[in-house]
């Protein structure tokens, strides 16, 4: 439950905020850059969805940092993809793929950070006697 939480509320609640919190810098917010951090949150909660399964299905294998770093890739991975798919659907194949390059680490910062919360540090796992 823990991790749909994490990965579903409070991960793109906090991309939105952290863009809003980065356009407020330097002034007012226009009704364009609220419609940017609406659609970061909408692409943020689809990208949390895939990425979430996968750390699910990392979480009974790996310990904790060997899964945020491949939740991290394929974060990566996810984000990237969607923003392509995202572009492509929009202008028709007319934008190349590097130009969503810096979104790729973003994406992994977000999935890694959003694993890390995820865990369950309270639980130790010592062997039953």
């Amino acid at each position: 439950m823990r991790r749909a939480v994490v990965f579903l509320a409070v991960g793109p609640v906090a991309v939105a905020a952290a863009w809003l919190a980065a356009v407020t810098r330097s002034g007012r917010v226009c009704q364009f850059e609220l419609f940017l951090a609406t659609m970061l949150f909408l692409f943020t909660l689809a990208g949390s969805i895939l990425v979430g399964l996968f750390d699910g299905y990392f979480a009974r294998t790996l310990s904790v940092f060997p899964r945020a770093l491949l939740t991290s890739a394929s974060g990566a991975i996810v984000i990237w993809g969607l923003a392509n798919a995202a572009a492509f659907a929009v202008s028709g194949g007319g934008l190349p793929f590097r130009v969503f390059q810096g979104i790729a680490p973003i994406g992994a910062a977000y999935a890694g950070v959003c694993a890390l919360l995820a865990n369950d540090w309270a639980e130790t796992r010592t062997a039953k006697t």
